[in-house]
């Protein structure tokens, strides 16, 4: 994953051999640094611990483990020096963590986001990484994809996302829940990317046609605070 640096590089390392998950950076000209070792598991099993954000600018990374299919812990842990800043664990009813690309926010996204529905299905959450204070409560159909540049905007599924079928999508001011740009098919979605510089909600989204095969190009349609814009031509993304 690319620091919010746009220089450094960081990951997840694991050791068949100790079993430990180790937090690492890597910047040009320089060797791989460890960081931190995160946790170390008694043997391999069905659980990995994955970069969720990496920001060199605010000194700090989130990771989170998986267990089978459901998040089950997180760390914040400070990129200089390796230091754990907090740990949580997480119950079986959030479908997966996102986090912001500086590492202020967090969603927990709601198991209905993700096509499962039980007993009761809490909404999907978005706190303040720091302290775990709720920052917004969206209805648990929303799920959040990507956060914005400016802090306060989200990409978000509104209706659980299955490959080869028509993506439902919005771009939304989470803390008024306005909502600047809704997406109701006929493609599918590709990628997407939260874009630096563009006044109010920015995000790059590559859509891509349903056609039953493994179609390279994508239309990109770029959201911004004045609304749309899509690109002419199609395009292999990167990113």
């Amino acid at each position: 994953m690319w620091a919010d640096d746009n220089r450094h590089m960081c990951g997840v390392s694991f050791d068949l051999q100790t079993f430990d998950w180790t937090f690492v950076t890597l910047a040009p000209g320089e060797s791989v640094k460890t960081v931190a070792v995160i946790a170390r598991d008694p043997n391999v099993g069905q659980t990995g611990i994955r970069l969720a954000a990496c920001s060199v600018r605010n000194d700090q990374a989130i990771l989170v483990r998986t267990t089978v299919a459901w998040p089950s812990e997180m760390w914040i842990v400070r990129v200089s020096d390796g230091k754990v800043l907090s740990h949580n664990t997480f119950s079986e009813s959030i479908a997966n963590v996102v986090a912001s690309r500086d590492g202020t926010l967090i969603a927990e996204n709601s198991t209905k986001s993700g096509g499962q529905v039980g007993p009761t299905t809490p909404n999907t959450i978005i706190r303040r990484a720091s302290d775990r204070s709720v920052v917004a409560s969206l209805d648990p159909s929303l799920g959040v994809l990507a956060f914005g540049s400016n802090g306060s905007s989200a990409l978000v599924i509104t209706s659980p996302w299955i490959g080869q079928q028509s993506i439902h999508l919005e771009v939304l001011d989470f803390r008024s829940g306005y909502v600047f740009w809704k997406y109701d098919g006929p493609e599918t979605l590709g990628t997407y990317l939260p874009e630096d510089g563009i006044t109010g909600p920015g995000f790059a989204i590559g859509l891509k046609e349903i056609t039953g095969t493994d179609d390279p190009l994508s239309d990109v349609v770029i959201v911004g605070g004045k609304g749309e814009t899509r690109l002419t031509g199609r395009y292999n993304l990167v990113w």
